[in-house]
């Protein structure tokens, strides 16, 4: 099981990522995810209009995200972007833990 520490609202990440690995018992790897990302080894300007463009005349949205020193910068494509907010608050979360 997963536990996140007693405060939500604490802003505490650590500044080390071995740290945080060890106290959430993260894995040194993570196959599937590296067999899913192994997919995009880069990600062009180019593939995010392609995608956009493919996106925005069905009901769909997708989220452009930055994550500069620590904060988290999201800029929403499309009609429905209600599924947003639990990626933003995922980030957020994980933000006060860690540097990412």
């Amino acid at each position: 099981t997963f536990e996140w520490p007693e405060f939500e609202e604490c802003y505490c990440p650590t500044k080390n990522d071995d740290d945080f690995a060890e106290q959430y018992g993260c894995r040194a790897e993570e196959k599937q995810l590296e067999m899913d990302l192994a997919k995009f080894p880069v990600i062009t300007k180019e593939m995010v209009t392609k995608s956009y463009e493919a996106l925005i005349d069905k009901q769909s949205c997708f989220v452009h995200y930055v994550i500069k020193n620590n904060r988290i910068y999201a800029k929403a494509y499309g009609r429905f972007q209600g599924f947003k907010q639990y990626i933003d608050e995922m980030l957020v979360s994980l933000a006060r833990r860690v540097r990412i």
